[in-house]
C-alpha cells in the first residue's frame, strides 16, 4: 500500500473509532435521560447499560488501523465480537 493510501486509511479508521465512541457516549446520555424519566423498566435499563458496557469494552479492544488493513474482516468483527480474538485484531495487553 502506498504511504499516502496508508495515511488515508489510518485517518479513516481513527475517525471511525472516534465516531463510534461518540455514538456510545450519546447512548449513555440517552439511557440516563430515560432513567431519570423512568421511561424504561429497571431490568431493561440494566440490560441496556450492560450492553453499552460491552460495546465500550469491545471498542477499546479493536486495533483499528490493523482492522482497516484486513480484507473482509470488518463484517466478521462487527457481527461477532468474539471473532476479534480469533482473527488477531485485538490489541495486545502489553
Amino acid at each position: 500500500m502506498p504511504p499516502s493510501a496508508a495515511r488515508a486509511l489510518l485517518t479513516a479508521m481513527n475517525e471511525l473509532e472516534e465516531q463510534w465512541a461518540y455514538a456510545l457516549e450519546a447512548a449513555a446520555h440517552a439511557l440516563e435521560a430515560a432513567s431519570g424519566a423512568r421511561a424504561l423498566a429497571p431490568d431493561e435499563l440494566g440490560a441496556r447499560r450492560r450492553r453499552l458496557a460491552v460495546e465500550r469494552a469491545w471498542l477499546a479492544t479493536v486495533d483499528w488501523p490493523r482492522l482497516g488493513e484486513s480484507s473482509g474482516a470488518t463484517i466478521t468483527v462487527l457481527d461477532a465480537p468474539s471473532e476479534v480474538v480469533r482473527t488477531g485484531l485485538v490489541r495486545s495487553a502489553a
